[in-house]
């Protein structure tokens, strides 16, 4: 599978994945959709909460985001996000990229500042919609940007999937969608 970077200073980076990966990146359809909406990412924090291959990170850093924490347990996909962030930092000047082998709901740091906004990007294994709530309980008190993916046939359609969540039911700012998959902006108050 051969994911690139779609702009920024690292375009056409390529994310080396393993065969057979059991994450589902995101598509690249859809990836633009949100990157052509929000081009420069030099006001932002992003934290990739369930990393894969790292793709969403990466974009972000590659448009300016200078502090970037990435989660993932899967130790197949670690080692890979490991990789790529050496070899894109040896061939671009970045900020700061944090790799993270434990799950995002053991963070209890997650910074926040008047200067950047943080942005949470939630794209749990589709297949295990308990992470879904879990995450959001976890963010209860967190400011920011909520970015949620979701499949319409698998997590449900976006307004069922946030109507299950009465903090976020209200803060939809937009979704994006390409086929049934899509990613629902929030701003929770």
């Amino acid at each position: 599978m051969s994911i690139r970077l779609l702009g920024g200073i690292a375009q056409n980076f390529e994310i080396k994945t393993p065969r057979n990966f059991g994450t589902k990146p995101t598509l690249s359809l859809l990836k633009r959709k949100v990157f052509d909406r929000y081009q420069d990412w030099s006001s932002f924090r992003i934290y990739d909460l369930f990393g894969g291959t790292g793709s969403i990170a990466f974009e972000a850093a590659s448009r300016g985001c200078q502090f970037v924490n990435i989660y993932e347990v899967n130790p197949k996909a670690h080692k890979f996000l490991l990789e790529n962030k050496k070899r894109l930092l040896t061939q671009y000047e970045l900020g700061e990229i944090n790799i993270h082998s434990y799950s995002c709901l053991k963070e209890e740091n997650f910074l926040e500042s008047r200067e950047f906004e943080n942005i949470y990007y939630i794209d749990p294994p589709f297949n295990k919609l308990d992470l879904y709530p879990a995450v959001f309980n976890h963010l209860l008190n967190r400011k920011g940007t909520l970015m949620i993916e979701g499949d319409n046939v698998i997590t449900g359609k976006p307004d069922e999937l946030l109507a299950q969540f009465v903090v976020l039911k209200d803060s939809m700012v937009k979704v994006y969608q390409k086929g049934s998959h899509y990613i629902i902006v929030c701003k929770p108050d």
